[in-house]
């Protein structure tokens, strides 16, 4: 254990817990000055930060900590005379292959929880207080589609970091009749804080209608017309060229197999050949 790691660890967990606690307000805390470093000593990121409050590794074995798991259905493989208050825990088989390169978790019941051998972080009822609160938010049903949408959301990018752009509102923009802006703002910046970005943001309608009267002039230009449909047609005969010799190998195995079918049925009404093979 690192002592001003851990520190940090048991500081995250207070900052989630405080009212209006966010995994997001945690990862701008974090990296605000004083950054406090992830272990590779560079700025937190959302999804690792999430991963953090849901590690057991933190959480020490005691008697708030084996009623929550043992409420949620995991199987405790160490004896509940060992959740003592005095070590940590550990997950085992909580995900399973998917693909070549990738996970998936398994269903609850089939994950293992064990104690550990090194000192436990932070209380468990804290860390049961922080898994109640992700899960809490995490079925929370998402905003009803009634606010504006951003034309540009995700398609421009950030002139100094290169990430895209997300679209807000800014109620506290709103006119003389109540017209409210919307802002497209670096997306590291907005989610990690200051420090991993210095761009800024911009006001929607200045960067819509700007990308607006260029593909407005682009539409009135015939040679630009006539070269984007010619090079739409290239493209189109790429990627059928493909899939055209693919479907010929495939009628050419289909016919493959009628033919063979074929010859099958006429094996059996010969009796030439057991009906077991055929049926096979």
């Amino acid at each position: 254990p690192v002592p001003e790691q851990l520190e940090n660890v048991r500081r995250f967990f207070d900052w989630y817990l405080e009212p209006g606690g966010s995994i997001r307000k945690n990862v701008r805390r974090a990296n605000a000055p004083p950054v406090i470093p992830t272990n590779n000593g560079k700025l937190w990121a959302c999804n690792q930060m999430s991963r953090l409050l849901r590690n057991p590794i933190y959480c020490t074995a005691d008697k708030e900590a084996y009623e929550y798991f043992s409420s949620i259905g995991v199987e405790i493989a160490s004896d509940p005379s060992e959740f003592d208050g005095t070590k940590g825990l550990m997950w085992y088989n909580r995900r399973k292959p998917h693909g070549r390169a990738s996970t998936r978790f398994r269903d609850t019941d089939e994950w293992i929880l064990v104690v550990g051998d090194w000192p436990g972080t932070v209380p468990g009822s804290i860390f049961v207080a922080a898994q109640k609160k992700l899960d809490e938010n995490k079925e929370k049903p998402p905003r009803a589609g009634t606010g504006r949408r951003g034309l540009l959301a995700w398609l421009i990018k950030c002139g100094h970091c290169g990430k895209g752009m997300t679209y807000t509102i800014s109620k506290r923009s709103a006119d003389e009749e109540g017209y409210s802006y919307g802002y497209y703002r670096c997306r590291q910046r907005n989610e990690l804080g200051e420090n991993a970005c210095r761009g800024g943001h911009v006001k929607d309608e200045l960067v819509e209608n700007a990308v607006i009267d260029v593909l407005r002039k682009l539409c009135e230009d015939e040679k630009i017309l006539d070269e984007a449909i010619a090079a739409a047609k290239r493209e189109m005969e790429r990627l059928w060229e493909p899939l055209l010799k693919e479907k010929k190998r495939l009628m050419k195995a289909i016919e493959e197999f009628n033919e063979e079918e074929r010859n099958l049925v006429a094996a059996l009404g010969k009796n030439r050949i057991p009906v077991n093979l055929i049926e096979a």
